[in-house]
């Protein structure tokens, strides 16, 4: 398929299967509940945050954005040394897919913004995008989110993927899986394994 089908597929059906996914999961488990919850929240609270920060510290509110999202606490403990490296000079945010990172992501020093990733729809993206103003997008080991590849390439922010892993039976290498994958993976710039 090429990709522009694997786009309108995405969209389509994989991303309204998401929601309904997480619904459903929101009414039975815990950790979904709070992560359906953060996802809700995640626009608004990344609007508070940025007022803050144009508050706080005038000068940080216009450097340059980074974006780093990391899914859970090993993906974000991976990533800390890039973002010590980066703040002095970038206004990084933060994003994450687990409640188990979430807490401790809003006490970490080196950020200056810290939400819950939304649900992956266009809409969605496109809103991050234009608060962030990211001039770089980093994924951290395997939490790569196509809308949010798509949208940076369009825009021309160039996306890295940092401590990238992938074993020999990962579900990523299944046919269907895989030709998606191949189309979000051609857009990233820089892929560090």
């Amino acid at each position: 398929m090429s990709e522009f089908a694997w786009r309108a597929f995405y969209g389509g059906v994989v991303t309204p299967l998401m929601a309904v996914g997480m619904r459903v999961g929101a009414l039975v488990d815990e950790k979904a509940r709070d992560v359906s919850a953060g996802q809700r929240r995640a626009e608004a609270d990344l609007t508070q945050q940025l007022r803050d920060l144009e508050e706080a510290a005038p000068d940080r509110a216009t450097l340059p954005g980074l974006w780093l999202h990391a899914t859970s606490v090993g993906e974000f403990e991976q990533a800390k040394p890039i973002l010590r490296e980066l703040w002095p000079t970038h206004r990084v945010a933060v994003t994450c897919f687990s409640p188990s990172v979430h807490a401790g992501m809003l006490r970490y020093p080196y950020k200056d913004m810290a939400t819950y990733l939304p649900l992956d729809s266009r809409r969605n993206v496109t809103r991050f995008f234009d608060l962030i103003q990211p001039t770089a997008l980093l994924f951290s080991k395997f939490d790569i989110w196509p809308n949010c590849v798509w949208e940076a390439h369009r825009r021309g922010v160039p996306c890295a993927l940092i401590a990238g892993t992938m074993h020999a039976t990962s579900k990523r290498l299944r046919p269907g899986l895989r030709g998606l994958l191949r189309h979000v993976h051609n857009r990233i710039a820089l892929q560090c394994a």
